[in-house]
Order: C-alpha cells, then structure tokens, then sequence
C-alpha cells in the first residue's frame, strides 16, 4: 500500500470516526510525510490525543496497529532509497558511495555522543554493576544485537540471560526481581514485545534501561533509564536499510566502561574467559 492509498483508507472510515480520532486523522492526512516518521507518541502528542486514540483510528483505517499504517505512509516515499540515513549516493562510483556512508556513518556515532545523557550512563552502570543477573530483551533482527550483548557481558562476569523467541523472553521477564536489571533495545521504542516486558519490569520495580532511537515512545515512559542511540538524519522506515550502528556502540560503550571499571574485576574476568575460550582458537 503506497502513502496515497493509507490516506484514502483513512478518508473512507473518516465519517465513522469519533472526535478525538478524527484528530488523528486529520494531522496524517494533511501531514502524511511527517506521520512516517513519528513514534506513536509523538503522533499522539502532534494530534493532542492518546496513544490508543492513535492505535484506535489505525485498526479502523483497516491497519494491524500504528506500526503498519506508518509503513503504508512511508513506503512510496521510501521503496527508492537503500540507505537510512536518506544520504545520496552514486551506486555507479564505488569510491565514493564508500566514502559517502561511512561519513553518514561517523555523523550517526557524532549524534550519539551528542545525545547521550551522563548521568543516564552512569545510573546505567550502576544498575548493571548491582544486579544479580542482567536481563536483555529484544524483539526482530534486535535479537542478534542483544545476543552479541549477553555475550560480551558474561564475558566480564555480569551474568546476563538472553533468549532469542518471544515467549522464551516473556517467560523469563516474569522470573526477575527487584535484585535484577533488565536492558531493552528497540530502534522505535514502540516494540509490543519490548513495551510489554518494559511493563512487567515496572510493575516488578525491576531497574530497566533502554537503548533507542526515540526519546518519546511506549518504552521510553516505561523505563528507569534511557540511553538514546539516535542517528544523524531522521529514519523513514526501520527495516533492513537501517543499521544498528549506534545502538552497538551504546552497547560497545558499556562493555569498555565497565573494562575500565577502577576495581579492575571485570578487565580481569574478561581476561579469564578469554584464556578459557582460546583452545577453541587457532
């Protein structure tokens, strides 16, 4: 479905709709560009709604959820381009479509330098130094990035859990306790996986923190504590074309803080395990 067609689904439903949907509305088809690239809060705050307003009008539209309608809005806009960053290049000059992306590349690890709070990077650490087991969750092509997380900090002795199904992450979310600490990574922040894992942490008083790209979402209003891992140019949709870049060096940063750690107990447990795994090494 191209952005035309998501605004005409909108505009056949219109006069079913009640008020505060009609407002929801109302901004995504005078805005449809803008709506593609909001989180659901933001388009909720935009319209002066609810996020289920939001939800609401997208399911009457004929849409799953936001998500889907944000897809449908973004798509033709977005079906030409291969790169997340919106950045123009020549596919035909190979130097230079190199040069080109790894310059979007290092202008998204500026933005995160920029966007990182210190304070939150310190509570952050704290709370992963205190727990009893590290939880890490995420949901899609996340997984990988939070495996590659449980892994390196297992490595410096912070026991971490990580599982990759969602009813496996579900399962484990209710086995945490106020003694633990649980990481969610999510690009959108609007995740149902990650949110509703972000709610058992909050009902549980279970410390969270979040790695995302969205300072306003579902995840964000949930968790204790927020490192944003944002990139240089607004994404349009995130899919395969977006890379996790900045969340991995949110991730990476961690891991080097806590190696750097005064006492010296995890640079040396990293050290340990390194020499357990090197027969496994040529």
């Amino acid at each position: 479905m191209n952005n035309q067609n998501a605004i005409e689904a909108i505009q056949a439903v219109y006069d079913d709709l009640y008020g505060q949907e009609k407002k929801v509305a109302d901004y995504v088809i005078a805005h449809g560009t803008e709506a593609a690239k909001m989180t659901v809060t933001e388009l909720a705050e935009a319209s002066a709604v609810s996020e289920a307003t939001v939800m609401r009008l997208s399911k009457k539209a004929g849409f799953k959820g936001f998500y889907h309608l944000k897809l449908a809005l973004a798509q033709q806009a977005s079906v030409p381009k291969i790169t997340p960053s919106e950045t123009k290049i020549d596919p035909k000059n190979m130097s230079a479509a190199v040069s080109t992306l790894l310059a979007a590349k290092a202008a998204d690890l500026q933005a995160v330098s920029s966007s990182l709070d210190d304070g939150q990077v310190e509570t952050a650490l704290a709370r992963i130094k205190q727990a009893a087991t590290l939880y890490i969750f995420a949901a899609g092509n996340t997984n990988n990035l939070a495996a590659y997380a449980a892994y390196l900090f297992n490595q410096l002795g912070v026991k971490t859990v990580n599982a990759p199904l969602p009813e496996m992450q579900v399962n484990l979310a209710y086995q945490m306790t106020v003694n633990d600490a649980c990481l969610l990574i999510s690009q959108s922040g609007s995740t149902t996986l990650t949110t509703d894992i972000a709610q058992v942490a909050h009902d549980y008083q279970v410390p969270s923190i979040a790695i995302t790209l969205e300072d306003k979402s579902p995840l964000t209003q949930l968790v204790d504590t927020v490192l944003l891992s944002p990139q240089s140019q607004q994404v349009t949709l995130q899919i395969a074309g977006a890379t996790q870049l900045t969340e991995m060096a949110v991730v990476d940063l961690l891991i080097m803080l806590l190696a750097a750690d005064e006492s010296g107990q995890y640079a040396n447990n990293g050290v340990t395990q390194e020499n357990r795994l090197a027969k496994y090494k040529y």
